[in-house]
């Protein structure tokens, strides 16, 4: 090697290493904490929505105790009040509420029906609790039902289901004393069950219409003047 001659530099000598997994795992612990946050935040916003579904019973269950108060001997604001809580809160087309003599159904109240339907009602109401009908199961059974479909039910009067516009149903009786003396049922248009908190909610209402008609189970209410229409309305018994 010549005087005044540089030593080469062996090949790749003096470059720095490319790193390529660093930026990777840069990204990747990025991706996750934008993961992470957004579901925090869909937490809190779910949290959010049970607190406003918690105040808002809590409101409707308040205003029925109120008029039950302020309404001892006249049930039939009691009954109006909890069909409409019910639509509301349980995202129904319809609610109604049917009380039973010992020996039939009767109509005490209903939220949104629609014409054809309480010409249905007109027809059928008063008569003896069957099986067509899921309040009148409800008494019978003294239980919850829970139809998803009415159409997949070989037992439910669908002449009804048709006229009113709705594919479930749910019904919760009103015991007194572990007797029946009526129940409340909520329909949709929309086939399909009714998640486990609103079934629970109705209990609820179902309790609060028993208080109310437990001084009442034996008359016979008129099914007249207890429809509530609303524009576009469609629903029954």
């Amino acid at each position: 090697m010549g005087r005044g001659a540089k030593p080469g530099k062996a090949k790749g000598e003096g470059k720095r290493p490319i790193v390529r997994g660093a930026r990777k795992s840069n990204g990747s612990r990025v991706h996750d904490l934008e993961k992470r946050l957004a579901e925090a935040l869909e937490r809190e916003a779910a949290a959010l929505r049970r607190d406003a579904v918690a105040h808002e019973k809590q409101a409707a269950t308040a205003e029925i105790l109120r008029v039950i108060s302020s309404s001892p001997t006249d049930v039939q604001p009691v009954f109006d009040a909890i069909v409409r809580a019910a639509v509301r809160l349980c995202h129904a087309v319809q609610s109604n509420v049917q009380l039973f003599d010992g020996q039939l159904m009767h109509y005490g109240a209903q939220h949104n029906i629609a014409p054809a339907a309480m010409e249905a009602v007109h027809q059928l109401y008063p008569m003896p609790p069957n099986r067509n009908q899921t309040a009148s199961r409800a008494v019978l059974d003294r239980a919850v039902i829970h139809v998803p479909d009415v159409l997949d039910d070989p037992e439910y009067l669908r002449e009804l289901a048709v006229k009113g516009g709705w594919r479930s149903v749910l019904s919760v009786p009103m015991l007194g004393k572990g007797h029946p003396i009526g129940a409340i049922a909520i329909t949709r248009m929309e086939p399909g069950p009714f998640p486990d908190n609103e079934i629970e909610l109705l209990k609820t209402f179902a309790d609060q219409a028993r208080r109310a008609g437990r001084h009442r189970h034996r008359e016979r209410p008129p099914v007249h003047g207890v429809a509530r229409e609303e524009p576009g309305a469609r629903g029954g018994a």
